[in-house]
């Protein structure tokens, strides 16, 4: 139910004063408000009601130790504002905003598929992308690429070094992406 329509400004200066711990992230274009995890919902529910009525894009980025998740939401009028939170590497779960933003589903099931993160009340959680990839959660930073691992990387050595047998071996590299212990493991 749409409140009031509201500039992105009063928005999110709505954001801030209504959720604890709400900060605006003054390095992102359109501007983003990050919110706590339990709190992901309450943002979207806000902002819905004042206008921002179309979710266009929701993705993740993996820091290692948690993730960034960020939906990209606008008004009729085209303005576009972020909302975004980190939700702990351990925990893996954020409610979903499918009820809100009926644009959302899509967009969840496929941040689920390939980053792991569970969406808590999503309307049909199955696989959407990947139901039979034997890579589980591909742009995690921890996924090893199996592709990699198992090719020969032509940089691996300069040419002609492989077929000079007195000169001291280069120590061999590693193929871009591939971290040295899902070699060793």
């Amino acid at each position: 139910m749409l409140e009031r329509l509201v500039n992105r400004d009063e928005c999110i200066a709505d954001l801030q004063s209504q959720i604890e711990g709400a900060a605006t992230d003054v390095f992102s274009d359109p501007a983003c408000v990050l919110v706590p995890p339990q709190s992901w919902r309450q943002a979207a529910l806000l902002v819905s009601r004042q206008g921002f009525t179309s979710m266009d894009f929701l993705t993740a980025a993996d820091f290692g130790t948690y993730l960034r998740v960020v939906a990209v939401i606008s008004d009729p009028t085209g303005t576009s504002m972020m909302v975004g939170t980190d939700v702990a590497a351990e925990a893996m779960m954020l409610g979903s905003l499918a009820e809100i933003f009926p644009a959302a589903s899509w967009h969840e099931r496929e941040t689920a598929e390939m980053f792991g993160l569970m969406f808590t009340g999503h309307p049909d959680p199955r696989p959407l992308l990947l139901a039979h990839c034997p890579v589980q959660t591909p742009l995690r930073r921890k996924a090893a690429l199996t592709t990699r691992l198992g090719t020969t990387w032509p940089g691996a050595t300069e040419p002609g070094e492989s077929k000079v047998p007195d000169r001291p071996a280069r120590r061999p590299q590693l193929p871009p992406g591939v971290r040295r212990e899902w070699v060793d493991s």
